[in-house]
C-alpha cells in the first residue's frame, strides 16, 4: 500500500474517532438551554405555532369538548359535552352549550358580563365569579401558547428535560395575583406542544396532550389526559380524560 494510501486511510479513521468521541461527550453532558430568557423562547413558539399576528386575527373559533372526570377511586364523577363558539372580531362574546340531563344550558360571556343561562332562564343560584371561572380556564388551555403572551405573565425558560420519554423545552410560567405556577413541556426538535404540569393551591395536575390537530396552520389538541400527582410530579391516579373535535375557525 502507498503512502498516500495510508495517509488517507489514517485521516479517516481520525474523523471517525472524532465522531464518536463527539457523540460519546453529548451524551455524557447535560443539555444546554437553547434559549436565553422565557420571552426569547415564547417568541420562537409563538412563530411555530402558526404566529401571534395571524392567531390574533381570528373572527370565530368553534369546537366540540367532551370530557370525563374521574375520583381517587376510579369511579366516574361526570361527564359533559359542550360546544364552544368564540366571537374574537369586532366584539369578544363566548358562548358554551351543553346538556345537563333534561336540561339546555348556556353559559355567555358578553359586554363584560358573565351570564348562565338553564333552558333559556337566567340562573340566579350562580354568581359571575364562578362563571368567569368556569369558563376562563378552558379559554387560557385551548389558547395556549398565545395566552402567554400578556403583560402579568413572568417566563422563565429552564432548559431541556425529559417529559413523557421525550427531550423536551420546558418553561415556566407564573401571573400576577396568582400562585399557580405553569411548567409547560415543548418537544425539543418541533416544538410540539406535549403537556404541562401545574402547581395550584391544592393540588398537582399533569395534563397529557396524547393527539394534537393542525387547523388553519395552528396545532390545537385533539385528545389528552389530565392525572393528579405529588409535588415530584409522580402520578397518583387519572382524573380526567378530554376529547376535541370539530374545530372550525375563520378569519
Amino acid at each position: 500500500m502507498s503512502k498516500s494510501a495510508d495517509r488517507f486511510t489514517y485521516l479517516i479513521g481520525i474523523a471517525v474517532l472524532g465522531i464518536i468521541l463527539w457523540q460519546v461527550i453529548g451524551f455524557i453532558l447535560p443539555d444546554q438551554p437553547s434559549f436565553e430568557t422565557g420571552e426569547e423562547f415564547l417568541e420562537e413558539l409563538l412563530e411555530e405555532s402558526g404566529g401571534l399576528s395571524q392567531w390574533e386575527s381570528i373572527k370565530t373559533f368553534r369546537f366540540d369538548k367532551s370530557f370525563k372526570i374521574y375520583n381517587a377511586g376510579q369511579q366516574l364523577e361526570s361527564s359533559r359535552n359542550e360546544e364552544h363558539f368564540y366571537l374574537l372580531s369586532p366584539q369578544i362574546s363566548r358562548e358554551i352549550h351543553y346538556k345537563n340531563g333534561p336540561d339546555f344550558i348556556t353559559m355567555m360571556y358578553n359586554n363584560d358580563r358573565y351570564t348562565k343561562l338553564v333552558n333559556a332562564a337566567i340562573d340566579s343560584l350562580t354568581t359571575q365569579s364562578a362563571i368567569q371561572q368556569s369558563m376562563q380556564a378552558g379559554v387560557f388551555v385551548i389558547n395556549l401558547p398565545f395566552s402567554l403572551s400578556v403583560k402579568n405573565a413572568t417566563l422563565t425558560y429552564l432548559g431541556i428535560e425529559t417529559f413523557q420519554e421525550e427531550k423536551a423545552h420546558k418553561l415556566m410560567v407564573t401571573f400576577k395575583e396568582s400562585n399557580d405556577i405553569w411548567h409547560l413541556y415543548y418537544n425539543k426538535q418541533s416544538l410540539t406542544w406535549l403537556g404541562y404540569w401545574v402547581k395550584t393551591s391544592d393540588h398537582y395536575s399533569l395534563i397529557v396532550n396524547e393527539e394534537m390537530e393542525e387547523v388553519k396552520g395552528f396545532m390545537l389538541p385533539r385528545k389528552r389526559k389530565s392525572y393528579r400527582t405529588d409535588s415530584a410530579m409522580n402520578i397518583q391516579y387519572l382524573r380526567a380524560t378530554y376529547d376535541y373535535d370539530n374545530y372550525k375557525i375563520e378569519f
